[in-house]
């Protein structure tokens, strides 16, 4: 039938796109994009290889029963690398060879046995006419492929219930729409016998993951993990989207020194440092027990954080929290034979805001008292 060529076309044209761009966009040793890659790959092996079984099919046994062969393998592989994706994203286990062996013996196990497949005749089997039939065995693949993706689905709930950040929380929720296409396509191949539709739903499945993290990466710094300068204006822009009376702090944060660190140790360092800050800026944000309160990265050194509603009390803790945060940072790069010291200049600046123009009064002020506590210190 035309459409097996149609189908498989749209799916190996648009996997070909993703690779190019995911190719162009990752480092080489990220290792979840790596994963995405193989992923990708899968999907057009898969279908190149239902495209060549259709070819064949009425012509050449041993052709058939190869390019059928290989369609089951990338499934199997596909279906195990976005579990493994899973892992490595919420860093369950961070070494790539520790994972396959602790996790991939299932996968390897069916693979290994769906390459002695003209053997046994278990998975399919193709009579003198090179006509394909499905075999009993093909629910053994369904029950690991479906085994991986529902304990990747479980790990990943469990991931969104205990990260504290909100946006890292709101990404790995986006996670949780990547079986579904896939899912309901091969639901639909199991019932209708003859169809081929997993390809387009695995196609769906990975556009999801990858728009999912491509919006993640729009608003996201790409050193610290905080939300960027970008993000920071779309959240201002969100919160007079309403007319309505809003009681906000604004934190402009900036580093102590932080050119003689670059100066001094190189720019590595320097970059280590600015992540040290973020994440004890974060640590400090999520310990308040009160929901509103966001950080960003502003640029170079300089960091911005806006408390929506926050009472005069949440505004002491905040500041207390990120001082002993600082200090613990302090206390622990010494420990690791680190020489610089983190410090950071903060000024506050709490106001009632109903629009944009009042909230940029805050921020402005708020940079001014940062720049005095800075120059002060200067001073000494």
């Amino acid at each position: 039938m035309l459409y097996y060529v149609q189908t498989n076309l749209i799916a190996i044209v648009f996997g070909l796109i993703l690779l190019i761009q995911c190719r162009r966009t990752s480092s080489r040793n990220e290792t979840s994009q790596m994963i995405m890659l193989v992923m990708i790959t899968a999907l057009i092996v898969a279908s190149l290889a239902d495209i060549m079984a259709y070819v064949f099919r009425g012509t050449t046994d041993i052709a058939v029963q190869f390019f059928n062969i290989l369609y089951f393998i990338s499934f199997v592989l596909g279906t195990y690398a976005w579990f493994v994706y899973i892992l490595v994203r919420f860093r369950y286990i961070t070494n790539l060879k520790l994972i396959v062996l602790r996790t991939g013996l299932p996968a390897i196990a069916l693979c290994l046995s769906i390459l002695l497949n003209p053997l046994t005749s278990f998975y399919f089997s193709v009579d003198a006419d090179a006509i394909y039939h499905r075999g009993n065995g093909v629910i053994v693949t369904w029950i690991v492929e479906w085994g991986y993706l529902i304990a990747a689905f479980v790990i990943n709930m469990i991931a969104v219930r205990k990260e504290k950040s909100r946006q890292k929380r709101q990404m790995y929720k986006g996670y949780l729409l990547f079986p579904i296409p896939m899912a309901v396509a091969a639901i639909c191949q199991m019932i209708f016998y003859g169809i081929t539709v997993a390809q387009i739903g695995y196609l769906f499945s990975i556009l999801l993951l990858f728009l999912n993290n491509i919006a993640y990466h729009e608003q996201q710094d790409g050193l610290t993990g905080l939300k960027n300068k970008n993000s920071f204006y779309i959240y201002k822009d969100s919160l007079f989207e309403k007319d309505v009376f809003r009681n906000i702090s604004i934190f402009v944060i900036d580093a102590n020194k932080f050119k003689a660190i670059n100066d001094t140790y190189g720019h590595l360092i320097g970059d280590k440092a600015l992540i040290d800050i973020a994440n004890a800026l974060q640590e400090a944000v999520d310990d308040i027990p009160r929901s509103g309160i966001v950080v960003f990265r502003f640029g170079g050194d300089e960091f911005v954080i806006v408390a929506n509603g926050a009472s005069d009390d949440d505004v002491t803790l905040l500041v207390n929290t990120i001082g002993r945060k600082i200090t613990e940072r302090n206390a622990k790069n010494k420990e690791d034979g680190q020489q610089y010291v983190l410090d950071l200049s903060i000024g506050i600046a709490t106001g009632d805001c109903t629009n944009k123009k009042e909230f940029d009064y805050l921020l402005n002020k708020a940079d001014e008292l940062m720049y005095e506590q800075k120059q002060s210190l200067a001073k000494r």
